[in-house]
């Protein structure tokens, strides 16, 4: 039992540096995108270009709130609803999760259409507690 529980901490804590660490990675690329970016508008002659340049940074970086999480949950405020990121999301992976492999598997699927832009389906999770509902999408996120 002990065993179990330390590999399992072991695991939880490599997974949760692994986030750390892309998180620190993407940090470090987008600071140097930046300064590229920076670099080249400095240097243009012709400013009909910069357009397209920053249309390419931004598609590479995200922009506002996009850019600084990669996981959101809407929140209801009296009424006006608005996304909120999420600062440290679950790192839990699809690996860690038992049994419904054939349901998640439909789940992967349709989620790598949707992102690839191809045709996907709505997805409506429903079940017991404890099933894995949350865990499945938070799962995906790690992916």
């Amino acid at each position: 039992m002990i065993d179990y529980e330390y590999e399992k901490l072991k695991k939880d804590l490599k997974t949760e540096l692994k986030i750390e660490l892309q998180a620190a990675l993407k940090a470090e690329l987008k600071a140097e995108l930046k300064a590229e970016l920076k670099a080249e508008l400095f240097s243009l002659t012709d400013w009909s270009a910069a357009p397209q340049k920053l249309a390419d940074y931004y598609s590479k970086v995200g922009t506002g709130i996009f850019a600084a999480y990669r996981a959101f949950r809407w929140v209801n405020d009296k009424g006006e609803g608005f996304l909120e990121g999420i600062p440290h999301p679950d790192p839990i992976r699809l690996e860690d999760l038992v049994g419904y492999e054939r349901e998640r598997a439909k789940v992967l699927k349709n989620t790598e259409q949707f992102l690839a832009g191809l045709p996907a389906n709505n997805m409506l999770f429903y079940g017991e507690r404890g099933t894995g509902k949350s865990s499945t999408v938070k799962a995906l996120l790690n992916r």
